[in-house]
């Protein structure tokens, strides 16, 4: 187990941005068994657009053929995962995102 304390020093100690989401992502895999990682980092928040539109992301565990098909498809306009995810301040499980969901309590733009 990866204390939290030296994979924090690992992270910002990395030289780039690809380096520190290796450093997450590997960590998440093996820890907890997640494969599919996304980091965003959301530049405006203002609205819906602001959001779609300014953000920069990595992800790993995913087929590049699923991603070619949600940017085709411009599935990230009614993606609720990216909206809670530009609102939220800490990371987000799958199942926390669809949990909210249900229970009627996503953040609202």
């Amino acid at each position: 187990m990866h204390a939290p304390f030296d994979l924090m020093v690992d992270i910002t100690e990395a030289p780039s941005l690809d380096a520190k989401y290796e450093i997450f992502s590997s960590f998440i895999e093996a820890e907890y068994g997640y494969v599919g990682v996304n980091y965003v980092l959301f530049t405006d928040t203002r609205s819906l657009q602001g959001i779609h539109s300014n953000h920069v992301s990595k992800r790993s565990g995913l087929p590049d053929e699923w991603r070619e098909i949600y940017q085709r498809n411009n599935y990230a306009r009614d993606d609720l995962g990216m909206r809670m995810g530009a609102l939220a301040h800490q990371p987000i499980l799958q199942s926390s995102f669809y949990r909210l969901l249900h229970e009627e309590k996503l953040p609202q733009i």
